[in-house]
């Protein structure tokens, strides 16, 4: 064991088994709670009846009658078979096509199986082959969709497999969470004690960071080679959401939601578990016990505030490690901005949209005139400054005779003209400051008509080069002062 392991282990803040059992599962999850959990069925019924979106189910076996009389003609050539009351994934059989030339199914790694061996696959399962409680007597099979992987999963997975993301709940507070991803050991399955991977996720970015294999770090696939640090994962936002919302329909207060992102249907509910592994500890090199004890006694409002409790308190780490290795911040595609002009008057809190597509800045001419730029662009409109040319040579010929009132005008550095899908302006520029994300730069923007616009800033490239990363999964906070 490597001396990451063993100091997790060791550490106080680490979640151990009997701790969970008696202290968590038992105590915050009431029985009927655990008892939905525990039946996938029950489970899928309930979110769907709640509209939290879950894998199509083609068939329900509960006895061997319902096994015989169903033939696998019946449903689409690729499928996933499990069982209803499966631990550990040891249950699933994922089929992901069929031969047309012998008519047999195929799975992981090429194996093929005939409808007898499927068969013969449901009957273990009726019999409680892989059954969480070996001595319930009711388990049966459940025949769903197979989840088709988006193209980003696709570049870091084992491609014959599903990755999941699972995410830890207490109390409707999201608390850590990780990307499983399965591999060539693990027959396609993202079960970490299979021999899948584990990649810590911060909350607050949705953004990978550490990963384990075995309960040993590792920093790339052993199947792609990919790097699996800094992987950032899709839709992190409506993930977060959907898990809050389903632990919150099952009434558990501790549990684990396993989500899969499917190509055409987003993100949907692959199943829940009262006792989750622990595992994610070693994968996020944080132990939950500790994050549990920051949030006791904590009684969130809503599931929005829920969500920004744990986003706040466990997310953000990997900002602070750009942030300390380039110097760049942060910040999200849309954000909040405060900008600084003549004699440092101020516009706060204003929406900004940070466009890598746009090469130069531009602000609003309201939020100019705000600045201090009111009289000189008050000189400008005398001629004709929001005029639109459809000749690139009248631009360049306007733009001239305006050289004479940037002379007037010290705080007009410029002029610039501007080619759009309405036509082309002539714009002046100034220079600015402007603060994001805590940061204060100095930028040079264009001034624009953009009373029509949802944001009363474009930030392009020029501005955020050696100044900020653009996050899409970042959102900003606009309750913060």
């Amino acid at each position: 064991m490597n001396r990451l392991s063993l100091f997790l282990k060791a550490s106080q803040n680490v979640l151990g088994i009997n701790e969970r059992n008696l202290s968590f599962t038992k105590r915050f999850n009431r029985g009927k709670s655990r008892l939905l959990a525990d039946n996938k069925y029950k489970t899928y019924r309930l979110l769907r009846k709640n509209k939290i979106p879950v894998p199509k189910s083609y068939a329900i076996l509960k006895k061997q009658s319902d096994l015989a009389d169903f033939s696998f003609e019946s449903i689409p050539s690729t499928f996933v078979v499990k069982p209803a009351f499966g631990l550990g994934g040891t249950g699933n059989l994922l089929i992901f096509s069929r031969s047309t030339k012998t008519g047999d199914w195929i799975g992981i790694n090429g194996k093929r199986y005939t409808e007898n061996e499927l068969k013969s696959f449901c009957q273990a399962i009726l019999e409680n082959a892989f059954a969480l409680d070996f001595a319930k007597k009711d388990d049966f099979v459940i025949i769903q969709e197979r989840i088709k992987i988006t193209k980003s999963f696709r570049a870091i997975s084992y491609p014959k497999g599903i990755p999941d993301v699972r995410i830890v709940v207490y109390k409707k507070i999201p608390l850590m969470a990780m990307l499983r991803l399965p591999t060539k050991t693990s027959d396609g399955k993202a079960n970490l004690h299979l021999g899948g991977i584990g990649v810590g996720i911060d909350l607050a970015t949705g953004i990978t960071t550490s990963a384990v294999h075995y309960d040993e770090p590792i920093e790339k696939h052993p199947d792609t080679g990919v790097n699996l640090s800094g992987f950032s994962i899709p839709m992190w936002k409506d993930i977060l959401k959907i898990a809050q919302k389903s632990v919150d329909v099952l009434g558990l207060d501790f549990g684990a939601v396993d989500v899969v992102l499917d190509i055409d249907q987003g993100p949907m509910i692959l199943e829940l578990n009262a006792r989750p592994g622990l595992s994610i500890q070693l994968a996020n090199q944080e132990g939950l016990k500790g994050r549990i004890n920051r949030v006791k006694g904590i009684k969130p409002r809503s599931l929005l505030h829920a969500r920004k409790i744990g986003t706040s308190l466990f997310g953000g780490e990997i900002e602070d490690t750009v942030f300390d290795v380039t110097g760049m911040q942060v910040a999200g595609f849309i954000a909040m901005a405060n900008f600084y002009g003549i004699d440092q008057k101020v516009a706060k809190r204003i929406k900004v949209k940070n466009d890598t597509g746009a090469l130069y800045s531009s602000i609003d001419r309201d939020l100019a005139d705000k600045l201090g730029f009111d009289k000189a662009l008050s000189d400008f409109d005398e001629l004709e400054l929001n005029k639109t040319y459809h000749d690139r040579v009248e631009a360049l010929q306007h733009k001239k005779q305006m050289a004479k009132l940037v002379k007037d005008h010290p705080e007009i550095i410029g002029l610039t003209v501007v080619k759009s899908g309405n036509g082309i302006t002539i714009r002046p520029k100034v220079r600015i400051g402007i603060e994001m994300e805590g940061k204060r730069i100095e930028a040079i923007v264009n001034i624009a008509d953009r009373s029509n616009m949802l944001y009363k800033g474009i930030i392009g490239r020029r501005t955020l080069r050696k100044n900020f990363l653009v996050d899409s999964n970042k959102i900003f906070n606009r309750y913060k002062d």
